[in-house]
């Protein structure tokens, strides 16, 4: 089916090869057998299946590297993606899984390290730069968003897609963990036997701005299996739907909650119609349902106080599952304007180690991937640690230009490199560039 049949007021961002069939497996473990793609999509109440991305109208804030995430690319690099892509194809299996859960993707043969597998096909939507995307109404949505987070437009998958529509939720592994998020370390497993059966992420969804556009590609983050199942971190999916995430473990099977607990959470709450997302361990969950909690959060240019009582709190706790990384407040008790000075970012008890953590990544996220800043506040020491130690020493050259005290060492565990920046001043990162690289296609 060509895209001008589908709806003639889309067009094809790009144009790629239509699968002719596609591997589904009606039940879990069930005969893989072969279905026309567009037959499978009016199955699952979606328009068409598509290995595009569809535009309807262009977006109102041309994409540009300067001012959004992700490599500016050409025709050839898009090319030799799709063309990747389309040699994956036949590997992956489309699987119902079960009823709470739906479908999710496995591989029929293995596939290695770093290969991308398929493109995140939809269609974008443009949205003016301060309206609010629909979180509840886009439950197959990428956004599109800059450097400051605030958002542009979104590919959404509902009613046009392809098998990237079906990848499910894998918690983040912890040696790859991304800033701000839930990874594998915060759960807690009733043993050893039970943790080592949990999928954790085995993909990346990596963004690429082409033609003014987006384009993001599900990578491989290590080797794949035969017979493995594929899935990425969700990541803020859980807050703006307000649900709570679940585990699957490594034969495609729910994890009972009886088997794990969490140690960690995140608070989200609404502010003014935007999410805030606030990171609280158990004393702080603890003392929260006991006194009350107080943070500060930036926005328009102000900065407010705002308090949750104890009893909104405990109760907000209380409805939140075990097995949950999230706890849903509705909105703050109070709010009363604190200063009309802009800070950084919002602050919450230990805000600092965030904010240094912050800025690092600002400045060498784009050295490669898994770059994950921490700070030891009694060490008043940010430190990452990566696999790669020619990344950690390109690294610690360019810190090194702008005057940061480094030192270098190694995970006494994995024996993986590690970086230290030793008492790092928030103002002097502020004033560092974050390091550029020039992409010749």
């Amino acid at each position: 089916m060509s895209i001008s049949r589908i709806n003639h007021s889309y067009h094809s961002l790009f144009e790629t090869p239509s699968l002719s069939t596609i591997n589904v497996s009606y039940t879990l473990g069930g005969e893989i057998v072969k279905v026309n793609p567009q037959d499978f999509a009016r199955e699952r109440g979606m328009q068409a299946w598509t290995e595009t991305v569809l535009i309807d109208q262009p977006l109102k804030q041309p994409l540009t590297e300067n001012a959004f995430p992700g490599q500016t690319i050409g025709e050839k690099k898009l090319q030799t993606i799709l063309l990747e892509t389309q040699a994956n194809a036949e590997k992956l299996v489309i699987s119902y899984m079960n009823e709470k859960i739906g479908w999710g993707v496995f591989t029929q043969e293995a596939i290695s390290k770093n290969a991308y597998v398929s493109i995140d096909a939809g269609l974008t939507l443009s949205m003016g730069y301060f309206e609010n995307i629909p979180h509840q109404q886009a439950e197959y949505h990428f956004s599109i968003e800059e450097l400051d987070k605030q958002p542009v437009g979104v590919i959404d998958s509902k009613d046009y897609g392809n098998v990237s529509r079906f990848y499910q939720h894998y918690p983040m592994d912890t040696n790859i963990k991304l800033p701000g998020m839930i990874d594998f370390d915060d759960y807690e497993f009733n043993s050893a036997e039970i943790k080592y059966s949990v999928s954790t992420a085995n993909l990346i969804a990596v963004p690429f701005n082409y033609k003014e556009s987006r384009v993001i590609a599900f990578r491989t983050m290590r080797d794949i299996k035969k017979n493995e199942w594929l899935g990425f971190d969700y990541g803020d999916y859980w807050t703006n739907h307000k649900i709570h995430p679940y585990l699957i473990d490594k034969n495609g099977i729910l994890i009972g909650p009886e088997k794990y607990h969490i140690k960690k959470w995140m608070v989200s709450l609404i502010v003014d119609g935007v999410d805030i997302k606030l990171p609280m361990t158990r004393g702080d969950v603890e003392n929260a349902c006991s006194f009350g909690q107080e943070f500060a959060v930036e926005g328009q240019g102000s900065v407010r106080n705002m308090k949750i009582y104890a009893d909104n709190f405990k109760q907000a706790f209380a409805n939140t599952p075990t097995t949950s990384p999230y706890i849903f407040v509705h909105k703050p008790n109070e709010i009363f304007l604190k200063s009309n000075k802009l800070v950084y970012k919002q602050g919450f008890f230990g805000g600092h180690s965030q904010k240094i953590c912050d800025e690092l990544t600002r400045i060498t996220s784009r050295f490669g991937n898994n770059i994950n800043w921490r700070y030891h506040q009694a060490k008043d020491t940010a430190y990452l640690q990566h696999e790669d130690a020619m990344v950690i020493k390109e690294i610690k050259e360019y810190l090194a230009l702008h005057r940061c005290m480094l030192r270098v060492g190694r995970h006494k565990d994995t024996q993986q490199p590690l970086l230290y920046v030793e008492h790092p001043k928030l103002a002097d990162l502020k004033q560092i560039n974050p390091y550029r690289v020039e992409f010749k296609i």
